[in-house]
């Protein structure tokens, strides 16, 4: 057959794909390991770099906080201040010679700190703010200081706009605390120290832009102190991500959209807040562009060169290999005359040839074996179409005697004799034509006439035959058989007389056969040996049963050791004769009596 073109490759190609993987495959491997391990080296030095700035700006962002809070020492620790904080001011004067004292004390603390936008105290005697238009009662109305009020002692409050603060309104977060009296632990008011919020977003977006990779700021309760985006609300990812980061998480492997990342979390410790980096794989991937380039362009060339040296020595050792296809197809389009050149280079192509040239001259003497045995077979049809004459001959010859032994009186020798015929005239048919069930039952009925002839009516045959069954057609020689074995492997051996019962009724889209007897009957074992059911000569029948109606018309043997033998089967309802392949070929029906 001819090799499909796509499906099927060459021996020239197959070699020189094998040499090139065999060659190439080694070196691009090698290309391959020192590409990973330089991608490898790259990623863990940016992951060093990123984690050694993130933790330079969480160091920073603490010194800020530090120092703000060495800066609020001058308040906090201040006994006079503290004292005046802690008595109700007697008249308006002293309040006002109160206030301006801490005012004074909140001026130079913003002086000594100019990220510091703002100092409010808001107590029980007094409300003074670093600013002369703070308006306590919309600072009280932020949740986060409601919240404050309520639970700590100390904290940071998210990222606001300090609009309670006229022409202020600048973003800002607070540090904010609870003041005791000077005698007793009782809280005497708020401390907040409004931090400008640039300070932070400077460091972050410095870092940011050093190492090009996204920061956020969180603080302990998720809210965000920094975002690129200039937003400080949080979506549902930047919530999950701070769950992952507050359980304790430190490199958290990310992915959004086609883009792969490494978020690295760093915690500054006196606001609690968490720093997360997000450190882009492609763009760390993007540093070891170049050499990955000279790799890739050293490794193209090899590939080249490899596949031209391939080609160069593939064809050289398919050359001859491609001469013996050619001669191959011309022997495949009859052209049997042709032979290979038997000098060849290489050893294995001359075994090949010789060997070629061996089987087509094979193959000229099996053609002329196969002319000859097809006029043996010509001849052997005609001497069969000539033996055809011989059984019709017989049945004269025996009808003749029949007509004879009328003449002369003997009856039950002219029973026996068209009993013979019958049983010749339809076993003369091909074994496996369809008949009418009636002609089968004649036929057994001609069979177990001849028996009891034989053994002097040793037997009887009951007959129960539904007559609607009779015009169905069945396989020829299914009841002959099961007769024989019920008279020679059940009766014969038995003491007494006889009984076979033959029963065919129709039933449905089924007929059922059944054929039992009296006799010795059959033990379980022998019931189960396959070889016993061979010898009882049904194995044919069950086999016959099996191909033409499948596996539910098989035989099924029910037996007793001295109770007889009962063997039944149904097969299809069949109303016409189904045409056999030789019939089909000549379109014609032989079936039913020919």
């Amino acid at each position: 057959m001819k090799m499909k073109k796509g499906k099927k490759k060459s021996l020239f190609y197959k070699i020189c794909a094998a040499m090139i993987l065999t060659g190439m495959l080694p070196l691009i491997l090698i290309n391959g390991i020192w590409l990973h391990n330089t991608s490898n080296i790259v990623y863990k030095n940016e992951i060093q770099t990123a984690s050694s700035m993130l933790y330079q700006l969480s160091m920073r962002m603490e010194n800020i906080m530090n120092f703000v809070n060495t800066c609020s020492y001058s308040f906090l620790f201040d006994t006079k201040a503290r004292a005046i904080l802690s008595a109700k001011p007697k008249s308006e004067e002293e309040r006002e010679k109160n206030e301006t004292y801490i005012k004074n004390i909140f001026s130079q603390i913003k002086k000594n700190n100019t990220m510091i936008r703002s100092l409010e105290f808001d107590g029980k005697y007094y409300q003074i703010s670093s600013e002369d238009t703070a308006d306590f009662e919309m600072l009280q109305q932020y949740d986060w200081y409601q919240d404050f009020v309520d639970y700590y002692l100390e904290g940071f409050s998210p990222v606001y706009c300090n609009s309670y603060i006229e022409r202020m309104n600048t973003p800002v977060f607070g540090w904010i605390r609870k003041v005791a009296y000077a005698k007793t632990s009782d809280v005497a008011g708020n401390f907040l120290i409004e931090i400008a919020y640039s300070s932070i977003r400077s460091l972050a977006e410095e870092i940011q832009d050093d190492m090009g990779n996204s920061i956020l700021v969180f603080d302990k309760k998720g809210n965000l102190i920094f975002h690129p985006e200039g937003r400080f609300s949080t979506n549902e990812e930047e919530k999950k991500l701070f769950q992952r980061i507050k359980s304790g998480e430190n490199e958290i492997a990310l992915s959004g959209g086609r883009e792969k990342y490494t978020c690295l979390v760093t915690r500054v410790s006196t606001p609690q807040w968490y720093i997360a980096m997000f450190v882009n794989e492609k763009q760390l991937m993007a540093y070891g562009k170049q050499s990955t380039m000279q790799s890739m362009i050293l490794g193209i060339l090899i590939l080249i060169a490899g596949i031209v040296l391939a080609y160069m020595i593939s064809r050289h050792i398919t050359r001859p290999v491609k001469q013996l296809a050619e001669t191959m197809e011309l022997v495949e389009k009859n052209y049997l005359d042709v032979s290979v050149p038997t000098d060849q280079k290489i050893v294995e192509l001359e075994i090949l040839s010789k060997g070629f040239n061996n089987m087509l001259s094979h193959i000229q003497q099996l053609l002329e074996d196969v002319r000859a045995e097809e006029q043996e077979k010509k001849a052997l049809e005609i001497k069969m179409l000539q033996a055809q004459i011989n059984p019709h001959f017989l049945y004269n010859i025996l009808n003749v005697i029949r007509w004879k032994a009328m003449m002369h009186g003997e009856k039950s020798i002219s029973n026996m004799i068209v009993s013979l015929i019958k049983l010749l005239e339809f076993s003369g048919k091909r074994v496996n034509t369809f008949v009418p069930i009636e002609k089968e039952l004649e036929h057994v009925s001609s069979y177990l006439d001849l028996i009891k002839s034989q053994y002097q009516d040793d037997f009887d045959v009951i007959y129960e035959v539904d007559p609607e069954a009779l015009p169905c057609y069945t396989v020829k020689f299914l009841l002959q058989p099961l007769a024989e074995n019920a008279v020679f492997h059940g009766l014969e051996p038995m003491e007494g007389k006889g009984k076979i019962f033959i029963g065919i009724k129709k039933a449905e889209n089924w007929i059922h056969f059944q054929v039992k007897d009296n006799g010795v009957g059959m033990s379980e074992e022998m019931q189960r040996n396959q070889s016993a059911f061979r010898g009882l000569g049904i194995y044919n029948v069950n086999e016959r049963l099996k191909k033409h109606f499948g596996e539910a018309s098989m035989l099924n043997i029910e037996s007793q050791p001295g109770e007889g033998t009962k063997i039944f089967f149904k097969i299809p309802v069949i109303t016409e004769a189904p045409l056999e392949e030789g019939e089909k070929e000549n379109g014609t029906d032989t079936a039913g009596g020919r």
